[in-house]
């Protein structure tokens, strides 16, 4: 039964959107229905109550990953009867990745506890999240995401529940000040996991190439670990709602766990949201109450919620939700075709002021011929999902803007002599361009694998520093018949994470720097990330390609 508390909440959702509605507003009529239908599809969470494996220590090692490893040590069946106030320090690890509110239980050994006792908890997903220096904190993210908290015991006996949630492998459990007139120990500790995915899906599956069964597990779990009341991008962080992470969580959930549901809340979750032009948001928060970030708009990510919205419809065939949702996906094109010139040419700079798009982590990444591909993308996905739902008048229009933004981007973006397309005013060479450009399906099958050839060869070409773009550009091999280089990139991308010790799969993974990061502070990156899931996909789709033994 659901609480008092969740009905106020959804309360002050419905509330904040009858005040932000305005005449103006395309979807005002519409948005109270669909966030009633998100709300009800909220899932059951899953629960498991996890006990430490094993102590630890972290130690310095130039050959592990970011420069730290675990190393067990004994003592875990002791150390309820070992007094804290002399270890001063316990690591323990849970032996897997797991995302849940802890719980630790203390004891006194002798004495009598006539002061508080303060103590510090870090939770980490890698070991050298558990050893960061955040009291020198630089990062451009709020400091707050580092996973530590310093709690006051003011009795002892006490079962301490932390309220915050966390996600990781590793617990660190420091003595920050005690009475010196007592002696106390943990005597107990436990994770009380959540996830709405239901069951395991690969417990007992095995491919012919152990590196692609690890590689398939671990992806499985990284899904597992995302999936809570909606597909969120990170557990630990940014633990939100994202639509270009959902489009790919959405892909791996079709060829696993099926929580179709899922998918649909979390479409409606955003459409409910969509700002008073129609646009959607890139992301969505569930607390306090609903609601987007504000401003916060990405144009490839408003295209993906198009090929997410077809996908779902076609693996669930849930045809009510289709034609539901069916006028936002097609504002969505629509809205963006508003920068697009008479000659074809999509003004990036002009649609930039309300947020640019996104495509990968890459500073110096120019982001135009990228961008007006994936509008010839989404305008195909369009059309499929139409045809799914008998709405093919709707869209007649579509193919003359789909051959006049393919024609402009042949024309003006392809560098005949290197044989490869460029973007923005330095004619930029990007593995990010001539991905979009393949997936928009435009040029001849030949050219379309020559120039993912040529890039490859091209020195200076800027290269993808994410998973996300990763999974483009293996979808990209494979829609050019390069299923060897596909293979072979799906396990050099993602078995060097296994290589370096992952247990999910990371936000971030360049192969020559382990401390890349986005928000100049690697140790909140994250590390268990839902854009990073998708080999299971690929594996499970193209069994002919990923299962064979190699």
């Amino acid at each position: 039964m659901l609480s008092t508390k969740y009905y106020l909440c959804l309360f002050a959702a419905l509330l904040f959107l009858f005040k932000s509605a305005k005449s103006q507003d395309l979807f005002a009529k519409q948005k109270e229905a669909w966030l009633k239908i998100a709300e009800q599809y909220q899932p059951k969470l899953e629960h498991e109550a996890v006990a430490p494996k094993s102590m630890v220590n972290i130690v310095k090692d130039e050959n592990a990953f970011q420069g730290y490893k675990a190393v067990k040590v004994n003592g875990l069946d002791s150390l309820n009867q070992q007094s804290f106030n002399k270890l001063s320090q316990v690591i323990v690890d849970f032996g897997a990745h797991y995302t849940g509110y802890c719980e630790i239980d203390f004891k006194i050994l002798k004495g009598t506890a006539d002061a508080p006792t303060r103590l510090k908890f870090t939770f980490g997903e890698v070991p050298s999240e558990i050893m960061a220096v955040t009291e020198k904190y630089t990062g451009v993210l709020s400091k707050g995401w580092t996973q530590e908290e310093i709690i006051n015991l003011e009795s002892i006996p006490y079962q301490l529940k932390l309220p915050r949630r966390v996600s990781g492998r590793y617990l660190k459990i420091e003595l920050l000040g005690a009475s010196p007139w007592f002696e106390f120990a943990i005597d107990k500790i436990t994770l009380n996991t959540t996830t709405s995915a239901s069951g395991w899906v690969n417990q007992f599956r095995k491919f012919d190439d152990p590196l692609i069964t690890k590689i398939d597990s671990v992806s499985v779990l990284t899904l597992k670990e995302c999936m809570q009341t909606v597909f969120e991008d990170g557990p630990k962080r940014d633990q939100r709602l994202w639509i270009g992470d959902l489009y790919l969580q959405s892909l791996a959930n079709n060829y696993s766990f099926k929580s179709h549901d899922l998918t649909k809340r979390s479409l409606y979750l955003l459409a409910a949201l969509s700002d008073s032009l129609g646009y959607l948001p890139s992301n969505v928060f569930e607390k306090p109450y609903p609601h987007a970030q504000k401003g916060a708009h990405i144009i490839d990510y408003s295209l993906l919620y198009i090929a997410t919205l077809k996908e779902y419809v076609s693996f669930s065939k849930d045809l009510n939700t289709g034609n539901d949702l069916w006028p936002l996906a097609l504002h969505q094109f629509n809205y963006l075709m508003k920068f697009v010139n008479q000659e074809g040419k999509f003004n990036y700079a002009e649609a930039n002021k309300n947020g640019g798009s996104f495509f990968d982590w890459h500073p110096d990444l120019d982001k135009e011929t990228a961008t007006q591909a994936i509008l010839i993308f989404a305008a195909k996905e369009l059309i499929s999902l139409a045809k799914s739902l008998d709405k093919a008048k709707e869209v007649e229009a579509i193919q003359a803007k789909i051959s006049l933004l393919a024609n402009y981007l042949i024309s003006h973006n392809f560098d005949e002599k290197q044989r490869l397309f460029v973007s923005g005013a330095k004619n930029q060479v990007s593995y990010a361009s001539q991905i979009w450009v393949v997936l928009a399906d435009i040029l001849p099958k030949k050219t379309a694998k020559e120039i993912l050839i040529n890039v490859s060869r091209y020195k200076n070409a800027v290269k993808p520093v994410t998973p996300y773009l990763h999974h483009y550009y293996v979808q990209a091999l494979i829609n050019t018949k390069q299923n060897a280089a596909a293979a072979e990139l799906l396990k050099q991308h993602w078995g060097s994470m296994i290589q370096k010790g992952a247990d999910t799969f990371w936000e971030v993974n360049v192969v020559d720097n382990d401390f890349s990061s986005p928000y100049n502070f690697y140790p909140i990156n994250s590390y268990c990330h839902a854009w990073s899931c998708t080999p299971m996909y690929f594996i499970r789709k193209y069994p002919e390609i990923f299962q064979k033994s190699k």
